[in-house]
C-alpha cells in the first residue's frame, strides 16, 4: 500500500509552493525597483524628481477618474431606483384606489409636498397642519376598517 497524501492536499501543497514563489519573485522585484530608483535619484535628482512628479500626477488623475465614474453609476443608480419605487407605488396606488387616486389624492399629495417646501418661517404651522391632515386620514381609516369588520360581523351572524 502507498502513503500517498489525498488528491485535494496534493493540489493545496502545489497552490502554497506557487503562492510562494510568487510573493519571492514579488519582493525580489520590488527590493531591485528600490534600489534602481534611490541609484536614479541620487545620480539625475532632477529628471527623477520630473518623472516621479508626472507618474504620480497620472495616477491621482487615474484615481478620480474612477472615483468620478463610481460616483457618477452610484447617483444613477439611487435615481433609477426611486423612480422605481416610485412608479411601483403609483401602480400599487392606483390598483386600490383606482381612478380616485388621480382627481383626488394627487393633490392632496401635492398640497402637503407645498407646505413642505415652504418658508422656514411658516414651517412650524405646516407641520402642524400635516399632523392634523394625518390624523384625520388615520380617524378615516379606522372608521371605514371598524364599518368594515362590523359588516363582516352582521353578516356571519345571519
Amino acid at each position: 500500500m502507498s502513503t500517498s497524501a489525498p488528491q485535494s492536499d496534493l493540489w493545496l501543497q502545489y497552490a502554497q509552493i506557487i503562492f510562494q514563489y510568487a510573493i519571492l519573485s514579488l519582493t525580489i522585484a520590488l527590493r531591485n525597483l528600490t534600489l534602481a530608483f534611490n541609484y536614479a535619484f541620487q545620480t539625475f535628482p532632477q529628471a527623477t524628481a520630473m518623472a516621479t512628479s508626472l507618474v504620480l500626477i497620472y495616477i491621482a488623475y487615474r484615481l478620480l477618474f474612477v472615483l468620478a465614474r463610481m460616483v457618477y453609476s452610484i447617483v444613477m443608480g439611487v435615481i433609477r431606483t426611486l423612480l422605481i419605487a416610485v412608479l411601483v407605488l403609483v401602480c400599487i396606488a392606483v390598483y386600490f384606489r383606482g381612478n380616485r387616486f388621480f382627481t383626488n389624492d394627487c393633490y392632496v399629495l401635492l398640497d402637503y409636498a407645498r407646505l413642505l417646501a415652504a418658508d422656514s418661517e411658516t414651517s412650524q404651522d405646516n407641520l402642524l397642519v400635516l399632523k392634523r391632515g394625518f390624523e384625520k386620514v388615520y380617524a378615516m381609516s379606522e372608521l371605514l376598517l371598524s364599518q368594515t369588520f362590523d359588516n363582516d360581523s352582521m353578516q356571519n351572524s345571519l
